[in-house]
């Protein structure tokens, strides 16, 4: 089943129903702004993050997270205190693949982190994390937020993204994980940050991090920066 979801995961991903670029200043779509108000209460304004993964299985995203993890335990007390949240949306056939995805991705990052103690440090930065399951093929959500697929082939198969898999798993033990169903290596990855609204106000685009080949990373600190989390 690993070598059918590998070569399934190979096939062109769907770009039908993508919308135009997120800009800064819009208000969220409404069936991400429904999501945002799952998690926040609506009277309250905090920062939050909504971090689009690439595929369940890819080394990138599990380098996101490990130095995402390692940048709020550096500095987790001004993220407890911003109330800050962080929506992840992985796309697969199922909740519980993207579920088990994360939580081994997120694990492993806790277990690379040198902080201590490691215990309440783990449960109290996974208290600022919440999953929600954008379900494959249509990935609705990553879609309404303009994350579709890759432009060319050089941006997934090309010299960079290729050394950075082999620089991942020589340098730090990250390597390729069992690719879940429904799980497509062509899409888009990134950040969105945004300003939650009170109300019926609707949560405002602060900053949006699309990077257009497959190996590179989001700019963590800008992004929090635009809202309102000086690092």
């Amino acid at each position: 089943m690993f070598i059918v979801s590998d070569i399934l995961s190979l096939l062109p991903a769907s770009v039908s129903g993508l919308a135009p670029p997120l800009q800064v200043g819009q208000k969220l779509p409404p069936e991400v702004e429904e999501r945002v108000k799952e998690v926040v209460n609506k009277d309250e304004h905090r920062p939050i993050m909504i971090y689009v993964p690439r595929h369940c299985g890819c080394p990138f995203p599990e380098r996101d997270l490990h130095h995402l993890y390692a940048l709020i335990s550096k500095n987790l007390s001004l993220f407890e205190n911003a109330h800050v949240r962080i929506l992840v949306l992985p796309h697969a056939n199922t909740p519980q693949a993207c579920q088990q995805w994360f939580d081994a991705v997120f694990d492993a990052a806790a277990a690379a982190s040198k902080d201590t103690p490691k215990e309440e440090q783990y449960r109290r930065i996974k208290d600022l994390f919440h999953l929600i399951p954008d379900p494959a093929p249509s990935r609705t959500l990553a879609k309404s937020l303009s994350f579709g697929s890759l432009g060319t082939f050089g941006a997934l198969f090309g010299r960079e993204s290729l050394g950075e898999v082999m620089n991942l798993k020589k340098d730090r033990g990250i390597k390729n994980r069992e690719t879940a169903e429904g799980s497509n290596r062509w899409t888009e990855h990134g950040a969105v940050w945004v300003i939650s609204g009170s109300g019926d106000e609707g949560s405002i685009v602060k900053c949006v991090d699309k990077p257009a080949v497959a190996s590179r990373e989001c700019d963590w600190s800008k992004g929090w920066k635009e809202a309102g989390i000086e690092i």
